[in-house]
Parts: C-alpha cells; sequence; structure tokens
C-alpha cells in the first residue's frame, strides 16, 4: 500500500461522505494503527495500515482480535491464506462500500476473505457474481468453489453444466489444474457428453502426467507416485465398454496401466463369458455412458402407475386445494404429468324422496348458458386451473414447474403434462405437488402410506402424507 501522502490537517472539509472520508483514510493512512503483512512469501508479501476501529465496526472477526478477551497486540498481523489482492479489496468494501468485480478468481479469492471475516453482504455479492453467467470456460472452477464452500445446489448446477459440455470444458487446457476429486466426481457420472470412454482415458493420462511434474524440475517421474495419482481414476475408467482395437492401440500401451492389468483387461474385452478377474477395483461395467446431446424420449409412448387413494368423498374447493407425494423410481424415467379428476356437476343433496341417488347433479359451466355461445358440447365444460411442480427432493435445483389451464369436461379425467418433460433418476426421491386453484366440487381422499408399484417393469416406491389426494396416476416413459 502507498505510504502516506502530503497531509492535509483540513482535508475533512473537502470529503461529503463517510465513504469519501474512508477512501482518504485508506489512501494515506492518517491515524493508523495495527500493520498487516499480507501473502505466503516474499517477494509476494505486501504491507497494509488500517485503522482497528474501521475494521471491527464492519467485521466481528476483526473486532474480537483487537478488542476481545486475548487482543492482538503484535506490531504486524501475519495472514498467510490469502492472497494481498483480495484482502486489498476487502479493504477497499470496509472503507467505502466499493465492490469492484472482474474476474471469476477475484471472486472466489474474495469470497474466501468475505467468508473468513464473516461480511455477509460482500459474501452475497461475490457469489452472485461467480453464479450469474457459468459457462464451459468457468464450470470446473465453479464446481469446485461450490464443493469449497459445501454448496451442493450450484455444485449440482455447475457439473450439469459439465456433463452436457463435457468433451469441450476437458480439451480446455485449463483443464489440467483441476483438483484430483473433481476428476473423480467427473469420471462418477452417469451421463457425459464424450465421443467415447477413450477420450476419458486420455483426459485422466494428460491430468496424470501435467499434475506429476507440476512441482518438478525434472521431467522424469517416480512410477509409484505415478500409480498412485492414477488409481481412483483408473477405477472408474469404463475399459470393458471399450472397443478392443481401440484399447490396444491406446490404453494397453500406456505408463499408467501394468502389463498385468493391461493383459487382464485384454482377455475380458476379448470374450464376455471369461472368468479372468478385472485388477482390483477396476470397473467391470460394459455399456457406454449416455450422451445427454443424442438422448430421445419418446413422448408418445405414455406409461402410467396408479397411485391408491383412500375413502374419496365430495369435496367443495373455495380457494385452493394441495396434493403432495413423494416417489422413487428403480429407473431413470421421464415424468409427462399426473392424472386428476375434473370437478363434479353437483351442487345439491336430493333429501325429497328414497331414490338411492343421494346427490343432484348440476353444471357449474353457467355464464354463457342462453347466449350464442352456449353450446350444447361447452355447457359440460368448465376451465381448469392448476399449478404443478416436481422437484428432486436433495437438490431443489431440480426442479420442474407448469402452470395448467384448460378447457375440460366434468366428471372425467384430465392428463396434465409438464411443458419440458421431468428427468427422474432412479435411485433419488422426489417431490410432486398440485394446487388447484378453480372453485368447484372434487372427489378428495387420503393417502398416508408408502407402497410399491410396478408399471412396465419400472418399480415405484410412492409415500406421503396427505389428507387432501386427488392425483390419481403418473404418466411416464423410459
Amino acid at each position: 500500500m502507498e505510504k502516506m501522502k502530503k497531509f492535509s490537517e483540513d482535508w475533512q472539509i473537502s470529503k461529503q461522505s463517510i465513504c469519501e472520508r474512508g477512501k482518504y483514510l485508506l489512501e494515506n493512512p492518517v491515524w493508523s494503527d495495527c500493520k498487516f503483512l499480507v501473502g505466503i512469501e516474499e517477494p509476494y508479501v505486501k504491507e497494509f495500515e488500517a485503522h482497528k476501529l474501521f475494521l471491527s465496526i464492519s467485521s466481528p472477526v476483526f473486532a474480537t482480535m483487537f478488542y476481545g478477551g486475548l487482543p492482538e497486540i503484535q506490531s504486524h498481523i501475519r495472514i498467510v491464506d490469502v492472497q494481498p489482492e483480495a484482502f486489498k479489496s476487502m479493504l477497499e468494501y470496509i472503507y467505502t462500500d466499493a465492490i469492484n468485480l472482474e474476474s471469476l478468481d477475484q471472486a472466489c479469492e474474495l469470497c474466501y476473505v468475505a467468508k473468513k471475516y464473516m461480511l455477509p453482504h460482500l459474501l452475497e455479492h461475490c457469489i452472485q457474481f461467480i453464479w450469474k453467467d457459468v459457462d464451459n470456460d468457468t464450470a470446473l472452477k465453479a464446481y469446485e468453489f461450490a464443493k469449497l464452500f459445501d454448496d451442493p445446489m450450484n455444485s449440482s448446477k455447475a457439473m450439469k453444466i459439465i456433463c452436457e459440455q463435457t468433451t469441450d470444458i476437458l480439451s480446455k487446457a485449463g483443464a489440467l489444474n483441476m483438483n484430483l476429486a473433481t476428476l473423480i466426481d467427473i469420471l462418477d457420472q452417469e451421463e457425459l457428453n464424450i465421443s467415447s470412454e477413450l477420450y476419458l482415458f486420455n483426459v485422466l493420462q494428460s491430468w496424470v502426467m501435467f499434475n506429476i511434474n507440476k512441482n518438478d524440475d525434472d521431467d522424469k517421474y517416480d512410477e509409484e507416485k505415478l500409480k498412485s495419482l492414477a488409481k481412483p481414476g483408473l477405477q472408474r475408467i469404463r475399459f470393458l465398454a471399450m472397443d478392443i482395437s481401440d484399447f490396444a492401440d491406446g490404453p494397453a500401451e500406456s505408463p499408467l496401466l501394468t502389463k498385468d492389468e493391461s493383459y487382464a483387461i485384454f482377455k475380458k474385452l476379448s470374450s464376455f463369458h471369461n472368468k479372468h478377474p478385472l485388477p482390483e477395483g477396476f470397473s467391470t461395467v460394459r455399456t457406454p455412458r449416455i450422451n445427454p446431446s443424442k438422448k430421445v424420449v419418446n413422448l408418445q409412448n405414455k406409461l402410467y402407475v396408479q397411485r391408491e387413494i383412500k375413502t374419496p368423498v365430495l369435496q367443495m374447493n373455495n380457494s385452493t386445494l394441495k396434493d403432495s407425494l413423494h416417489f422413487i423410481a428403480n429407473e431413470d424415467i421421464t415424468l409427462l404429468g399426473v392424472q386428476i379428476p375434473t370437478q363434479i356437476r353437483y351442487v345439491t343433496m336430493n333429501t325429497s324422496s328414497d331414490d338411492s341417488s343421494l346427490y343432484v347433479y348440476h353444471s357449474t359451466y353457467s355464464s354463457n348458458a342462453g347466449t350464442s355461445q352456449d353450446t350444447s358440447r361447452d355447457k359440460f365444460k368448465y376451465r381448469e386451473l392448476l399449478i404443478m411442480h416436481v422437484k428432486e427432493i436433495r437438490n431443489s435445483e431440480n426442479s420442474w414447474f407448469t402452470h395448467f389451464t384448460s378447457l375440460v369436461e366434468h366428471n372425467s379425467v384430465m392428463n396434465v403434462m409438464f411443458t419440458t418433460p421431468a428427468v427422474i433418476k432412479r435411485g433419488y426421491e422426489y417431490e410432486l405437488g398440485v394446487s388447484l386453484n378453480k372453485e368447484g366440487y372434487y372427489m378428495i381422499g387420503s393417502f398416508d402410506h408408502a407402497v410399491e408399484k410396478y408399471a412396465d417393469n419400472v418399480q415405484f416406491i410412492v409415500s406421503g402424507n396427505s389428507n387432501s389426494a386427488f392425483v390419481t396416476s403418473l404418466i411416464f416413459t423410459h
């Protein structure tokens, strides 16, 4: 930081706001009473002068540091886990309220500082900057940032981009700097936009060879270190999904595999029924990964899984009726929509006779009765209005919504379809919710238990607790 400029005894007069006065104190450390040495080692360590009171009124961490039970008494406070530029940006925020973010790297570094010193407004601003425009160039860094800060929603968002644009993202030079944990998370994905499994092996090999010598001047590498670095990735490569000629020309010649490992994989590739064991921990999966760009959903092949609703009774909806349920499928499916019974044309009870029919039914769609728009077809219909959503329980970012409004017949069943079909992952729990917003009479029951249901060999576990259950079927395809 620059040392004190020429001091003017009446400098305060020209400063109209607290931000202007703070900026002056930051640039000309008048009355400064603390010094920081920020950075890991010379020549990258920088000195900053500041004011204990200014820092403490912004950060409870600094307040404890300077005015707590054991106040800091060193003349120079060492900070080795923060970059000098990030510390400078934090001081600018504390003294002037200014937040000037220009790059993802800068935002990530400042985000760490904001969290370290408990500056929530600055932290939120950094997070918004990081996630406002994640693309192929920033997805890997954004993913690692989310994992570092234990942010599952945004890490899932970044991983989705990586899965959809795998080849483009992993082909960038910066991909070699990703963490091993990030590479492993990518190799664990079922869906990746790649040409073949051989591409993933080549990515793994490039990453290992780059990182094994990352901090060494010598181009030679220790074989034991190489095997240790490559092992977690090798155990996730689907060698059995490769063409045998591709394996022979590529992985079999790679230093990542021993001769014994290559031989064992050859034996398995040459014969499906070969009993020769694979190397310990290696993947036995023979099916290629799913390419998201090539997935085709057959929307015509609609399948139905029914839900059992207990003791349905007629109920008037004066405002909103809500139903919700949870479900898990044992296969990946596409949820297209649901089936819901429409309104009952009912108004009064029949008490004037001994007829077994208890209710007298009427049409509630009468706004056009007696007019030129009154037709025999339309007068037995009404306009339904409802909202429907489905979301993954552990990651609400994966959610789909539909606003449904349509002319439907009374005393029937309507198919309510999602505008964009919901992609349901096997083994994951999802919540489905529907809100009926049209006044009228509906058959409403209860649902308070978990049941197993099967449709086209797909197993569903449907559960939940609802006293206003009306969703009778899930519509899906797979």
